[in-house]
């Protein structure tokens, strides 16, 4: 006998084991922890944009920057390859339209990212300030100056082209006519 068995005089019946240490919890998250987790913040997040309430103007905002923003490229292309186009309006559509010399008339857009048309959603309107329809725009910048004003709810954004640039701005909601301070100016016609 020896060891601790030797020493109080017991017989050894098994042979001594190397205790290993108990393994202890890792440290870290598992993954039902992390998609708990991730499930929290979703409910959180759903009741904050809930409990905000009221419509946001975020579809028009995004329908009035959409217009800006093909009416620039309509502009652009317009000086880049020296050939005139001009956009059509309607209430609930836009589409580009391009110069043919040989017939004297406007025809539709073909091979360009602008050859269709544009329909606006259900509940959007688009206006312009007089009876045109038609505003060409001009290599150079001798485009026809105009507006375009987008009406959707209370909420209107009004697109200003000055012959170069097409830029957009917030209207007063309900206040129909009067751009907020941070609308662009009349551009001279």
């Amino acid at each position: 006998m020896t060891g601790r068995a030797a020493e109080i005089g017991t017989p050894l019946l098994y042979p001594p084991r190397i205790l290993a240490p108990v393994p202890t919890r890792e440290l870290g998250m598992t993954l039902v922890e992390i998609l708990v987790v991730l499930a929290i913040i979703a409910v959180t997040a759903s009741a904050a944009v809930l409990a905000l309430g009221g419509e946001s103007n975020l579809r028009g905002i995004t329908e009035a920057k959409r217009i800006e923003a093909r009416l620039q490229l309509a502009a652009d292309q317009t000086m880049i390859e020296s050939t005139p186009l001009a956009i059509s309006v309607t209430q609930s559509a836009y589409s580009f339209l391009q110069w043919d010399a040989k017939e004297g008339q406007w025809d539709p857009m073909v091979d360009s990212v602008l050859e269709e048309e544009f329909e606006l959603p259900s509940d959007m309107q688009l206006r312009t300030d007089g009876a045109e329809t038609v505003f060409p725009l001009g290599a150079d910048g001798a485009g026809q100056p105009f507006l375009l004003h987008l009406d959707w709810k209370d909420w209107s954004w009004t697109i200003s082209f000055d012959g170069i640039t097409a830029r957009m701005a917030q209207s007063v909601p309900g206040a129909e006519g009067f751009p907020s301070e941070n609308a662009l100016p009349v551009p001279a016609t």
